[in-house]
């Protein structure tokens, strides 16, 4: 592979088993929840080796050393603010949460994401997500610049959560319904 930081997965069923095929290729600890990330890049259809089967194929790009809040990134480098937690179950539409913020950093070269804890608390109803920042490693070139960084999680979900804790350490948000 001539990037080490894209990885890809198939599966004969769903984009989202391939998706997660190639997300466990990303080195990272399974101990600890959340210090690995990555965005999708590209999915694509294949006629697959046997004739009219289908085969999912999705290529995710790694968001490399990420880090959590306290961990490697110093939390006076950046902030993230204006957070909102929604779901959506408009008549006509597939139900979707939507949980996000505004983060800001002194440089450029940061990247923010949301993931989803894969061990969910006691509380069912209260979605675990971490913030996953991945900070400028050094030899990158920056600008010394303070800039917004918007970040997102969605979920289709027919689950009405009560509320959204951003861990460790973040806020709760209460879910707001969109109908």
């Amino acid at each position: 592979m001539a990037d080490q930081r894209r990885v890809t997965g198939a599966s004969m069923t769903s984009f989202e088993e391939a998706a997660a095929e190639a997300f466990s290729l990303i080195p990272g600890d399974p101990h600890r929840e959340g210090l690995k990330a990555a965005e999708v890049s590209r999915l694509w259809l294949t006629g697959g080796g046997v004739v009219g089967v289908p085969v999912y194929n999705a290529e995710l790009r790694s968001l490399g050393a990420a880090a959590h809040e306290g961990v490697d990134s110093p939390r006076e480098t950046w902030s993230c603010d204006d957070w909102y937690a929604y779901l959506n179950i408009m008549p006509g539409t597939r139900p979707t949460l939507r949980v996000g913020a505004t983060c800001t950093a002194r440089t450029t070269g940061y990247r923010f994401a949301l993931a989803r804890q894969n061990t969910q608390g006691i509380n069912p109803k209260d979605l675990l997500l971490h913030l996953v920042i991945e900070v400028p490693t050094p030899g990158t070139t920056v600008e010394d610049v303070v800039t917004e960084y918007h970040v997102q999680y969605v979920e289709h979900t027919d689950m009405r959560y009560d509320s959204v804790s951003i861990v460790p350490g973040g806020p709760t948000l209460e879910v707001k319904i969109v109908q």
